[in-house]
């Protein structure tokens, strides 16, 4: 007889809808994660309390891995730091002890991997404020990480995903990225990956492709191009001011993208535009990208940005049909 209370869960599980199919990941040991505003709530934590910043190894779990200047594990003299989240969503082993009555169409152990990235040393300065030589070192991680998750064999997709400020849900104010290795593919990019199926039936080609290139010619939704990238707001953005990072070239994985130099220059421009033109909003970022295993269907990986200066309602939430008031094509004007 289980000794946790109905609706109690010491791992991560997951259940899925009997009605929508879809997954929930239940993680109810993230309800106990230290919640340090941010400055745009007034309140800025000091360096001495940030379990993130040099000097304060010991006070996070091991790392996984780290990209260093100099120092051993564990010590300081990294750029990028990578460990594992000490409030997982997924974790990569579970305790037989109530596994059995997880097991079931419906039900089982959250496994997976759940990691924080530390994107930068530096305590109250994101990468893209550092500078393009920083956010490269970020975006090498996401790469590097993707990489050896896709060797192990275990992971079918893996979501990077960037919460900056409390308003877009980051806990602590340190900048940090997190990655979360899925055992399935998540609702998101199943219908993406549909969408390219259905957009060109049967006739070789890319819809993602075709849109950058319309997009480029039309030229009002652009917000800047480089030779092998474009940054666009969405002819049919979800939320004010969202904004696309997508590669000119047709490429399915992030992870074998080349240009990631002059990735990371555009992106920091981007957000720097988004500090300074927006006043620093919160936002959410995340890398779409293909699958590691199991899949067949075309894609082309992208960056999306979220900022999130309204509030989702109960048709956004409820219903899922998303309610925009600025014009992408005015969006796009103020970051240009």
């Amino acid at each position: 007889m289980s000794s946790e209370a109905p609706g109690e869960a010491s791992q991560p599980e997951l259940r899925r809808d009997p009605v929508t199919g879809e997954w929930v990941i239940l993680a109810t040991s993230r309800g106990k994660r230290p919640h340090a505003p941010g400055p745009a709530e007034g309140v800025d934590q000091p360096d001495e309390e940030c379990p993130f910043c040099p000097g304060h190894e010991d006070r996070t779990p091991s790392e996984i891995c780290a990209n260093r200047q100099e120092g051993e594990c564990n010590k300081p003299g990294w750029k990028v730091r990578v460990i594992p989240n000490r409030y997982p969503i997924l974790v990569s082993d579970a305790p037989r002890g109530g596994v059995e009555r997880a097991i079931s169409p419906d039900r089982r152990p959250a496994l997976g991997t759940s990691e924080v990235i530390v994107d930068t040393p530096v305590h109250n300065q994101p990468p893209w404020q550092v500078g393009p030589d920083q956010t490269l070192e970020m975006l090498n991680m996401y790469r590097d990480r993707i990489v050896a998750l896709k060797e192990e064999g275990r992971t079918s997709y893996v979501h990077i995903i960037r919460n900056h400020r409390a308003a877009a849900a980051s806990s602590l104010e340190h900048p940090h990225s997190q990655l979360f290795g899925l055992p399935f593919i998540p609702p998101t990019i199943d219908a993406e990956l549909d969408g390219f199926v259905f957009a060109n039936p049967g006739v070789p080609g890319c819809i993602l492709c075709d849109m950058i290139e319309e997009t480029r010619q039309e030229s009002s939704r652009v917000v800047m191009e480089t030779e092998n990238f474009v940054v666009y707001c969405p002819f049919a953005s979800r939320l004010p001011y969202e904004t696309w990072i997508v590669p000119r070239k047709h490429e399915l994985r992030f992870e074998h993208c080349k240009d990631l130099p002059e990735l990371a220059g555009i992106m920091s421009e981007t957000l720097n535009r988004f500090r300074e033109r927006l006043g620093d909003p919160p936002f959410n970022y995340w890398v779409h990208t293909y699958p590691l295993r199991g899949e067949s269907r075309p894609y082309h990986w992208h960056i999306e940005i979220l900022p999130r200066l309204t509030l989702s309602g109960g048709l956004e939430l409820g219903a899922g049909v998303w309610v925009n008031t600025i014009a992408p094509e005015d969006a796009a004007e103020l970051l240009r």
